[in-house]
């Protein structure tokens, strides 16, 4: 009638069994756990987060990614803008939430109130025109007879270091000799170009 109370020895190998995986599910809660705290701590870590932004930077110039037109056209006006502003105020901030903020504050500055195209627009009008002036300054400058000259010598210079005759012959006494350089000392420092 009384309930045996010593400890009884079950032999089936199922109980056996039920222990052994217990305690393999105890050492890979272990190892998870651990391996958790390690990945947590090098997430937080500047220093891992400043050797990431190294290997992108390097290795953006050599990596090239092969995508259709479509895709490289909606990447590069489109997506690519506001993801690298996204990518670079949480890197710089490590919060999401601030980042999507200025990310937001981000486009509406510069997609609206600063673009003159916008109906939004708070620029001045001769601002923008004065501003777009300059741009258009810029790429109608053409070079001036002195500076195409002083290119052409620096070049000739350059071709007479790599192309000395074998006797010591000047390629480029020859040429001021022959009058295909006629407006430019050659003996004068340019060292400043």
């Amino acid at each position: 009638m009384g309930k045996d109370k010593s400890p009884s020895k079950d032999n089936s190998p199922g109980k056996d069994n039920i222990s052994g995986n217990g305690r393999y599910m105890r050492a890979l809660e272990n190892m998870s756990s651990y391996v958790h705290a390690k990945i947590t701590a090098l997430n937080q870590s500047k220093i891992f987060a400043g050797i990431m932004i190294v290997i992108i930077n390097i290795a953006s110039k050599f990596v090239n990614f092969k995508v259709s037109k479509t895709v490289e056209s909606y990447l590069k006006f489109t997506f690519s803008r506001h993801v690298l502003v996204f990518a670079a105020t949480w890197m710089g901030t490590r919060d999401i939430y601030i980042a999507a903020v200025m990310t937001l504050l981000f486009i509406i500055v510069v997609d609206f109130l600063f673009n003159e195209e916008s109906m939004f627009c708070c620029l001045p009008e001769t601002f923008v025109n004065k501003q777009v002036s300059k741009l258009e300054g810029l790429e109608n400058l053409k070079p001036t007879q002195e500076e195409i000259v002083k290119a052409k010598i620096i070049l000739e210079k350059h071709e007479n270091n790599k192309n000395k005759d074998e006797n010591g012959d000047d390629k480029m006494a020859r040429l001021v000799d022959s009058n295909l350089v006629p407006l430019y000392d050659v003996n004068t420092n340019i060292s400043g170009y």
